[in-house]
């Protein structure tokens, strides 16, 4: 079962910095190799509307899409540390997140899974109200 972050301690796992991939002093191209590397080969990635993307160029070719705010202008993205929650061994996190982009905010939920590595090896994205 997922439990509340509110007050617990997270399993210390070497997790990748996807907050630091996605950084806007990164230019486009050291963004999205950053994003990269925090997937495992094998992984899997389900976009919002289901599409299925494979392993590290998978992700990279979801992120580099039009249709994913990643590698624009003022991306910023906001987790809600109040509703973020994870299974008790810390492999399985989920999160409310708002994207702040120029124009908006769009509210995504992402369901994380790593490795041992800390790695990921499976990303859910939903996407709309939250």
């Amino acid at each position: 079962p997922l439990q509340a972050l509110e007050g617990t301690t997270l399993r210390a796992l070497p997790l990748r910095a996807p907050s630091q991939a996605v950084s806007a002093t990164l230019p486009k191209k050291e963004k999205l190799e950053g994003i990269g590397a925090c997937f495992s080969d094998e992984s899997e990635l389900v976009s919002p509307t289901g599409a299925v993307f494979k392993g590290k160029e998978g992700a990279m070719e979801f992120y580099s899409s039009p249709t994913s705010p990643v590698l624009g202008e003022g991306f910023s993205p906001q987790p809600d540390r109040r509703t973020l929650s994870y299974t008790a061994d810390g492999a399985t996190i989920a999160v409310e997140i708002a994207l702040t982009l120029p124009d908006k905010t769009m509210p995504v939920g992402d369901w994380f899974s790593f490795d041992a590595e800390g790695l990921i090896t499976r990303l859910r994205i939903y996407s709309g109200k939250i």
